[in-house]
């Protein structure tokens, strides 16, 4: 620690420790035992453009960002006169003018009777963490206001405000659009102090509305510069709109303009990609609530038309929401399920009677055919297995509905359903024996076999033989013999993990054909629990994706270079707006 914390040591070379302090990725930097700093490594002079000895006497406020001054001033005011460690996280202006978050930490250095004789401090950039927690800050806080908005209006006033207050900007609205007019009509708006409305109807041209109606966000620090506006100004349309730099984010559902949100400030400002990814994750947010909000409000409408013919039939007839909730049941309903519909009012009726398969293994809503008909916007029909009160399970004949709205989009569903236990009983007699089974087994067109507790293989199916040349099942764990050696390790693993959660077996992994050649196969094993919960058994399928995966693999790399394409665009698409194309300054 003595060579570290005394630089000036005559058995240390000087240009030694200035080129170790020069290779740290960070700012490094000594002061005096008064909290004078006196020296900083190469780093400190690049990133704040000024030369190192420059460096020497100069007021760190200048560079601290104004807002952070008193703070920092204070906490190393603070460290220097008690002697305790310094931390501090600040902004730090760059030599682009930019400021970035810097986590800074300093320990004094002690002679030999424990007076400070300097102060080694370090500051690090931690503007992607600082940002990325600004960032999930501000969604938490943002779902939580939009939750509490009971009406469309109410969570597109939140938005503006919250997303005006966040990005510093002098005004956010919505307006609404209308094509045939070529005309947007600003209605929520947020607006910093001092600035006028634009509350009212405004039109523009063709250019503007085209990147609309495509989903591309219009992203200006300048829209006197900006080419899209020229049409508009040339007519005067919007030359005297008090605006400049400018953000316009459509909100664009099933081909159609829904809304557009706009972000403006009334002098050119470049806008940064951190404040666009929160505009468009705000965009998307407000409008998901404000689409469901219209979804309740048409759905309790509809309730209500159907509740005088539903309540007559004998079918058990539900009404669920977009989110499958119980919004209503007929008597025949309370009858079919033994619970009374105050019980399953705003409740999942996924989860009140058919959230686990009749081997207790649990059914995800995804899974669940009965939710399939909002997303296929289709009738489906089947048969499936209700959970009673007690816990037993009875058969159920189905048919589910989507319930549309006036724009032909699905609302909820209607679910019509029918107690077959007496039918199921009569089927139950002729079910197939183990024998069946295993000829039902040899026709399926994918290598099927049952192991038992463990995963060993007791039974595989002759198309399992055929595909991978084995003539006999074998005792153990001989299956692994066929697995690709670099997939192995995660099939045991996936497989821990199945017996221990007595869930699902689903996992994709190489195993070898029969010609020698290795092929991807996705596999999926149910558990078969006994009475007591333990697995007896488990019953899997393994299907050749080779050839879809070489595909999607082609397809990947396709994309990638599309991507490498638009790398040098000034705002370039990444994972978080892939369907948006930036339109970028001109």
């Amino acid at each position: 620690m003595d060579a570290l914390t005394t630089p000036a040591r005559p058995d240390l070379d000087p240009g030694l420790w200035q080129q170790l302090a020069d290779q740290v990725p960070h700012l490094v930097w000594m002061a005096d035992g008064n909290g004078h700093a006196f020296w900083f490594n190469r780093r400190c002079a690049e990133y704040l453009g000024v030369a190192a000895e420059d460096l020497v006497g100069s007021s760190w406020t200048d560079v601290i960002h104004p807002e952070d001054v008193e703070r920092v001033g204070v906490a190393w005011n603070a460290a220097v006169s008690t002697g305790q460690g310094y931390e501090a996280i600040y902004r730090l202006r760059g030599a682009d003018g930019g400021y970035r978050d810097f986590l800074a930490r300093a320990e004094p250095a002690r002679d030999g009777d424990g007076k400070i004789t300097c102060w080694f401090g370090t500051s690090t950039d931690v503007s992607e963490r600082m940002a990325a927690e600004r960032y999930q800050s501000y969604l938490a806080g943002l779902e939580l206001a939009l939750r509490g908005a009971s009406t469309g209006a109410e969570a597109k006033q939140v938005v503006v405000r919250l997303l005006g207050e966040a990005l510093k900007a002098d005004r956010v609205f919505f307006c609404d659009p209308c094509l045939e007019e070529r005309s947007v009509t600003v209605g929520e708006e947020y607006r910093a102090a001092g600035i006028a409305s634009l509350v009212g109807k405004h039109h523009f041209s063709e250019e503007v509305f085209e990147l609309y109606t495509a989903g591309k966000p219009i992203v200006v620090a300048d829209y006197a510069q900006h080419g899209a506006w020229d049409k508009d100004r040339e007519r005067g349309e919007i030359a005297d709109l008090p605006f400049s730099a400018v953000l316009d984010f459509p909100l664009v559902r099933d081909g159609r303009l829904v809304a557009v949100l706009c972000v403006h400030q009334v002098v050119p400002r470049q806008w940064t990609e951190d404040e666009v990814e929160l505009a468009i994750a705000t965009a998307g947010r407000c409008w998901d609530r404000v689409e469901r909000v219209r979804a309740e409000q048409a759905l309790s409408a509809a309730n209500a038309r159907f509740r005088a013919v539903l309540d007559n039939t004998q079918m058990a007839v539900f009404l669920l929401d977009d989110r499958a909730r119980c919004i209503y049941a007929n008597a025949a309903a309370e009858s079919l399920t033994g619970y009374a519909f105050d019980e399953m009012k705003d409740r999942s009726l996924h989860d009140l009677v058919h959230h686990s398969r009749p081997d207790h293994t649990p059914l995800p809503m995804e899974d669940c055919p009965i939710g399939m008909a909002i997303p296929s916007r289709s009738k489906i029909s089947g048969e499936e297995m209700f959970i009673a009160r007690d816990g037993s399970f009875y058969p159920v004949s189905f048919s589910a509905s989507p319930v549309l709205d006036e724009d032909g989009e699905p609302i909820g569903t209607v679910l019509e359903a029918r107690n077959i236990a007496n039918k199921r009983a009569r089927q139950a007699e002729l079910e197939a024996s183990e024998a069946q089974f295993r000829t039902t087994a040899e026709a399926v067109p994918g290598l099927l076999f049952v192991t038992d507790p463990k995963g060993e293989n007791s039974y595989v199916n002759q198309f399992y033989k055929d595909y991978t040349g084995i003539a006999e099942v074998g005792a153990g764990d001989w299956w692994s013999g066929v697995v690709h050696p670099d997939d192995l390790e995660s099939v045991w693993q996936a497989l821990r993990v199945a017996r221990e959660t007595r869930q699902d077996f689903r996992l994709d992994y190489r195993i070898r054909r029969h010609d020698g050649e290795y092929r991807w196969l996705s596999t999926k094993a149910s558990p078969t629990l006994g009475a007591d919960g333990r697995i007896e058994r488990w019953v899997g399928v393994s299907l050749d994706i080779h050839d879809r995966r070489a595909a999607e693999e082609k397809a990947l790399a396709a994309a990638e270079e599309i991507e490498a394409i638009y790398s040098t665009a000034p705002i370039r698409p990444d994972r978080h707006r892939s369907r948006l194309s930036l339109c970028p300054d001109q």
